[in-house]
């Protein structure tokens, strides 16, 4: 008798875009408030401290699915929150 073992792999489910908007937007304020970082539109925030900060620290919401680039949406996301659309 052939016994046959079926390996299963697992792979963590990828993240919905609206759950990781939802994050990401969270995120912004727990940011600023964390680095002293203004969202009013003043001052010089840096999106690449921001997403270096998001993948050291909360790498999950950076795994969804996007038309474009995950780190395009989540720096318009991050543009919106800092007011710093005006920019792009």
């Amino acid at each position: 008798m052939l016994i046959v073992r079926m390996v299963a792999t697992t792979k963590a489910r990828k993240m919905n875009q609206s759950d990781a908007e939802a994050g990401i937007r969270h995120l912004c304020s727990v940011y600023a408030d964390a680095h002293g970082v203004a969202m009013d539109g003043t001052g010089n925030p840096s999106f690449g401290d921001f997403l270096r900060w998001v993948r050291e620290n909360h790498p999950s919401y950076l795994d969804f699915r996007t038309t474009g680039s995950v780190s395009d949406t989540v720096e318009w996301w991050w543009a919106q929150e800092f007011k710093q659309t005006w920019r792009y």
